[in-house]
C-alpha cells in the first residue's frame, strides 16, 4: 500500500466559528445589611484573639459565627448574576470610535476612547443574560440597565466595567487556558 503524500490529503471539513469568552459579575441588590455584617466581623475577630472560651462550641464567637452566615444568606438570597459575553472585534471597535478619547483626560488617551461614556453603551449590549440566587433564568431586557445602573454603588458599577473590559480587551479573555495545577494533578493521578 502507497503512503499519501501531503498533496493526496484532503484537508477536514471543519466549520470555523467563534463562540466569545464569557464572564458573570454578581450584584447584590440589598446591600442595607453590609455595615451590620461589618460590625460582627470585628466583633468575631476580636473575639478570636480573646483569652479564655470564646472559642468553644456554644460560645459567644460561635452565636457571632452564626449571626454572619445568616446576614450572608439573606445577602446572597438578594443577589443575582450577570452574564456578559464579549462584543464581536468589530462592535468593540465601533463603541471606541463612537466614544474617542477626551483630549484633556490622560487615562482616556492610554485606553484610546472615553472611560466616562463607553461603558454606559457597551455594558448593556454585552448582557447575555441574568439567573437568579436560585440559579433560574430572570427576565432580562436592555432598557433596564440605564435605571438599575443609576442605582448601584460606584464599586459595583465597577464590577462590570471591569469584566466588560477584560472580556474585550483582556489577554486572558482571547488566549486558551491552561491551569499548570491541574495538569499536575491529572499527571499524579497517572501515575499511580
Amino acid at each position: 500500500m502507497a503512503t499519501k503524500t501531503p498533496q493526496d490529503r484532503k484537508p477536514k471539513a471543519i466549520e470555523l466559528s467563534i463562540t466569545r469568552p464569557t464572564k458573570g459579575v454578581e450584584l447584590c441588590l440589598n446591600l442595607e445589611k453590609r455595615s451590620e455584617w461589618e460590625a460582627l466581623e470585628v466583633k468575631r475577630e476580636d473575639l478570636r484573639k480573646s483569652p479564655g472560651d470564646a472559642r468553644l462550641t456554644g460560645g459567644p464567637l460561635t452565636e457571632v459565627a452564626r449571626e454572619i452566615t445568616a446576614l450572608e444568606e439573606e445577602m446572597a438570597a438578594a443577589t443575582v448574576t450577570f452574564r456578559l459575553r464579549a462584543l464581536p472585534r468589530k462592535a468593540w471597535s465601533d463603541a471606541k470610535t463612537a466614544h474617542p478619547p477626551r483630549k484633556d483626560d490622560e487615562g482616556d488617551k492610554i485606553l484610546g476612547f472615553n472611560e466616562s461614556t463607553i461603558f454606559d453603551q457597551i455594558i448593556p449590549e454585552s448582557i447575555e443574560g441574568v439567573t437568579g440566587p436560585d440559579g433560574e433564568e430572570v427576565e432580562w431586557a436592555a432598557e433596564k440597565w440605564e435605571s438599575l445602573a443609576d442605582e448601584m454603588t460606584t464599586l459595583q458599577y465597577q464590577d462590570f466595567k471591569n469584566a466588560v473590559y477584560g472580556l474585550n480587551v483582556g489577554e486572558a479573555a482571547a488566549r486558551l487556558p491552561k491551569s499548570l495545577g491541574a495538569s499536575l494533578v491529572m499527571a499524579r493521578s497517572a501515575a499511580n
